[in-house]
């Protein structure tokens, strides 16, 4: 379908309001297909996002998850998308799958408040310079 998609104008489902269940893979790389579907319809992601599929959820999609996104990821990833996890409402829990050291600029400890608030079980924060 992906291949076809630009000859796709729009997609209808049947269903009476319909949940579609797929990876959080699924949900960022079918992002344009899920965006032709004009019936109503709910998403539920089933299994762990990584910090750089959550942010990069395409906003009109955001109003269609029936949970949050549980992300799971590396101390480093989530280090990296930090700021932009802080500003997605739709993030659920963040857990961190290695060693659990975020090492932070002032900067991104400043605008991250709100992902760190959401990662769960005990870390360390290290202040960096740049």
């Amino acid at each position: 379908m992906e291949a076809h998609l630009s000859t796709i104008a729009s997609i209808v489902l049947t269903d009476t309001t319909p949940i579609l269940t797929m990876t959080a893979t699924q949900l960022v790389n079918d992002s344009s297909a899920l965006l032709k579907i004009t019936s109503a319809y709910t998403i539920t992601v089933s299994g762990t996002a990584t910090a750089a599929q959550a942010v990069a959820v395409k906003n009109s999609l955001i109003t269609k998850l029936t949970s949050g996104l549980v992300v799971s990821d590396t101390s480093a990833n989530v280090t990296a998308s930090i700021a932009a996890a802080g500003a997605c409402d739709y993030i659920a829990s963040i857990t961190l799958s290695d060693v659990s050291v975020l090492a932070l600029t002032t900067s991104q400890l400043v605008a991250s408040t709100a992902a760190l608030l959401k990662i769960t079980g005990s870390y360390s924060l290290t202040l960096r310079a740049r």
